[in-house]
């Protein structure tokens, strides 16, 4: 298993592939959210991916501070279907985590988690921070990883 966070520039254009058809894969056909994935945002992000036997398993993307939020975002965190269970998400998202502290120096993050993994993200140290509303069509809750110490 190897894990890769890269600008979206850095990208090869198999990764960029891998990447969205597992996003369009999982969002857009398991999930039946017909909402546009290319949004434009991920020009301007980190990408992250894990990777196994030539496969995107896992990915994410980490928006940072001055794009068009004032925090670090993590968002599109998704895993193959037949990988779920098992931790790679965890993986994955911890290892989002370490890179936002140790290179970007961010100590506060946020993230609209659908309300069905909420668990996941609290196990992993997020907190909600508001009310369940509907986006794209599923049950949302605003959360945030804040690292102890930190003023804000």
């Amino acid at each position: 298993m190897n894990i890769c966070i890269k600008k979206f520039n850095e990208l090869t254009p198999y990764e960029l592939y891998r990447i969205i058809k597992l996003r369009i894969d999982s969002f857009m056909v398991d999930e039946n959210c017909l909402d546009n994935d290319l949004d434009d945002v991920d020009y301007d992000c980190y990408h992250a991916f894990m990777e196994e036997n030539g496969e995107v398993i896992a990915c994410g993307r980490i928006i940072h501070k001055g794009l068009d939020v004032n925090e670090v975002y993590f968002g599109r965190i998704v895993c193959n279907k037949n990988y779920r269970r098992k931790g790679y998400t965890s993986t994955l998202i911890n290892k989002m985590i370490e890179f936002t502290l140790n290179d970007l120096g961010k100590t506060t993050i946020k993230i609209k988690a659908q309300s069905y993994v909420l668990s996941l993200y609290r196990k992993l140290g997020f907190v909600e921070c508001g009310d369940e509303y509907l986006y794209h069509g599923r049950n949302h809750i605003d959360m945030v990883y804040i690292i102890k110490g930190d003023a804000n």
